[in-house]
């Protein structure tokens, strides 16, 4: 399988690979940290440092995107309202 500089998973791969910082949290991490971050979203409130990283995971995992769309559904919240993208841009 080749791909070439117009495929979607190589610009998603380049735009991984550049946001990739020292400190990052791993899923795991990150699931510790989801309900306080849901919780901040539905108080429309800014998140802080720690939860900052939240966000950084989310925008490079869609596995724990998804998890986290799942979970504001079921929180009744649509996660387009508190700025949750449902697509890897």
């Amino acid at each position: 399988m080749s791909m070439n500089s117009s495929d979607p998973r190589l610009k998603a791969l380049a735009r991984m690979i550049a946001e990739t910082c020292d400190l990052e949290l791993t899923c795991d991490e990150l699931l510790d940290r989801v309900a306080r971050y849901v919780e901040t979203l539905k108080k429309r409130e800014t998140p802080d440092d720690t939860l900052a990283l939240v966000e950084k995971h989310l925008r490079l995992c869609p596995e724990c995107r998804e998890e986290l769309i799942a979970l504001l559904r079921a929180e009744g919240v649509d996660p387009a309202s508190v700025g949750i993208s449902l697509t890897d841009d």
